[in-house]
């Protein structure tokens, strides 16, 4: 598989929810810095668990992740993805609830005939706030001005949670409502 090929099987693993699926795109001594509560996982059984958790907090829902202005630089034994990625929550029918954009850097690392990943490494836009003003939509994750599309029950940091009770939208603390 090329190395730009990974984010496609990302999504795929993603919107199916299948753990198995996403955990075989990573390296065993993967170091993954995340957003969430915990904001470095190392190797493959310490990731397993947070998206063990973050399929099982998800419901009925399905999340949608698609990717833009992806670069790509390759050498014979490592390779670099780099793209802006939006993370959709969708309803069991399809409807779109809200989104999230952030920043992936992937460092892939050839394994035989196939890529990866060796480290994942996640980052929000940073808002400088005008005082007492919300940020606007489409930054620090907020993008359309909603919550995150992860549901945040797996996640003791807070969020959305599967149930849609309000919490602290997990990529800039801002106090949410509910699902938006």
């Amino acid at each position: 598989m090329p190395p730009e090929q990974i984010l496609r099987a990302y999504a795929e693993a993603v919107y199916a929810r299948d753990t198995q699926a996403l955990l075989a795109l990573y390296h065993p001594h993967v170091t993954v810095y995340d957003l969430w509560e915990h904001w470095q996982y190392d190797g493959l059984n310490a990731w397993r668990g947070m998206i063990e958790g973050w399929f099982a907090s998800l419901g009925e829902e399905r999340v949608q992740v698609t990717f833009d202005d992806i670069r790509t630089h390759v050498t014979p034994d490592m390779a670099l993805v780099h793209a802006f990625a939006t993370y959709a929550g969708l309803s069991a029918t399809g409807e779109r609830l809200r989104a999230m954009n952030n920043r992936l850097s992937l460092p892939l690392a050839r394994s035989g005939d196939q890529w990866l990943i060796l480290h994942e490494h996640s980052s929000a836009r940073r808002l400088r706030k005008r005082q007492g003003q919300p940020p606007p939509p489409g930054v620090n994750g907020h993008a359309e001005g909603r919550a995150s599309p992860l549901p945040g029950a797996a996640r003791p940091s807070g969020g959305i949670t599967a149930g849609g009770r309000p919490g602290r939208c997990p990529r800039c603390a801002a106090r949410t409502g509910g699902r938006a």
